[in-house]
């Protein structure tokens, strides 16, 4: 393990490249996923910087121990050079090789951030993904994948590439998870295009069952959700409280008639965006499981794929987002999933506001901590 760090940005790094080589700095950069525009640019002077050397030239001058980078204490103690020193110790071990090095990405400041890491071996080529989780919600996340990967794999997805188990286990109070690396081919538009509908499509074909709305775990959690005085509305949608306040009482105001509806349910990945897929050679590489759902409303995939590309990319609010589609600016994806798909959504709107919910409340990984508990 590499004992310096290049932190990046300076000001308040989100990415740790190790004092490498120019190739395994440039590599490093996979880890990094920015949405917006400056973000990105970021990352292309990051890439072009590593390719060239001057990333390896200037790293001599501002690379630095592990543990003078600070965040959150949802991560703090995991930069700790004996902390990842031991985990180092068990990757070797699950990878079966005798040394390794690794960028990190420290995640996003949450209640579930956990830490990421790309590994290399020792004659530079990256063998694993990693992912480390100090907080039980990180935790339950990572577990939900694991499982997850074990199950998703003898499902017959042909239009899909999905990681591979590698090894998973606890080391100091963390647990961590390694999967094989999906860098093949090159990030996924922000449009879904027909290799995230074949996806969609296999998935739903393989898990699909018919039940009423009022019968779904998910549904029951969500109504346990919306009900709490509380009302935990994530920080970033604060400001939409009025909106969102509006679509959980139309949502909670639902009749019995409504709930026993009879719906398609299907598995969800549960994180569908772009950052987390990419495309290789007319197939969709799909990654970071860990919001997998085995039963959700069919189309749940799809809006949320819509909703978070407007909400983070295209910065929409999500009462304007939800005003878009009351007028019909998604209606043509959600069509043609139902037509390839061969069934039905009983009700768009619905869903819709299911889905708009889901993301104000970060309902999905409070489903997954509060099922799979550590």
């Amino acid at each position: 393990m590499s004992s310096l760090y290049i932190g990046l940005p300076l000001s308040n790094p989100r990415i740790l490249i190790p004092l490498s080589s120019s190739r395994v700095q440039r590599l490093s950069f996979f880890l990094y996923s920015p949405g917006s525009s400056y973000g990105k640019i970021f990352k292309w002077l990051g890439r072009a910087a590593a390719s060239t050397g001057l990333m390896r030239l200037s790293g001599k001058f501002i690379a630095a121990p592990i543990e003078t980078f600070k965040a959150t204490d949802s991560i703090q103690p995991l930069l700790n050079e004996n902390v990842l020193a031991h985990i180092e110790s068990a990757w070797c071990a699950a990878l079966g090789v005798d040394a390794i090095y690794f960028a990190l990405s420290l995640g996003d400041p949450n209640d579930y951030r956990k830490v990421t890491a790309l590994i290399f071996d020792k004659n530079e080529n990256p063998v694993a993904f990693g992912k480390i989780g100090y907080t039980p919600q990180a935790k339950s996340l990572i577990k939900n994948e694991r499982h997850t990967l074990e199950v998703i794999n003898t499902t017959d997805i042909p239009s899909t590439i999905i990681p591979k188990m590698l090894g998973c286990g606890e080391t100091d109070s963390c647990f961590w998870l390694l999967q094989s690396t999906l860098m093949n081919g090159h990030t996924s538009p922000i449009h879904l295009g027909k290799e995230h509908f074949n996806f969609l499509c296999d998935l739903a074909r393989n898990t699909v069952q018919v039940v009423s709305l009022s019968s779904s775990a998910l549904y029951e959690y969500i109504q346990q959700i919306l009900k709490d005085p509380s009302l935990g509305i994530k920080k970033e949608f604060e400001s939409e409280r009025h909106f969102i306040e509006k679509l959980r009482n139309h949502v909670l105001a639902l009749t019995s008639e409504n709930l026993s509806e009879q719906w398609p349910f299907t598995a969800a990945h549960g994180d569908f965006a772009p950052w987390n897929m990419r495309l290789a050679h007319g197939q969709l590489a799909l990654f970071d499981w860990e919001q997998y759902i085995s039963s959700a409303p069919a189309g749940w995939d799809i809006f949320y794929f819509i909703f978070r590309v407007d909400n983070l990319i295209n910065r929409l609010s999500l009462q304007a987002i939800f005003t878009k589609f009351e007028k019909g600016a998604y209606w043509d994806n959600i069509t043609y999933f139902e037509k390839k798909f061969g069934m039905s959504i009983p009700d768009q709107r619905l869903l819709a506001s299911l889905v708009i919910l889901a993301i104000a409340f970060d309902l999905i990984p409070r489903l997954i901590c509060h099922t799979n508990p550590s």
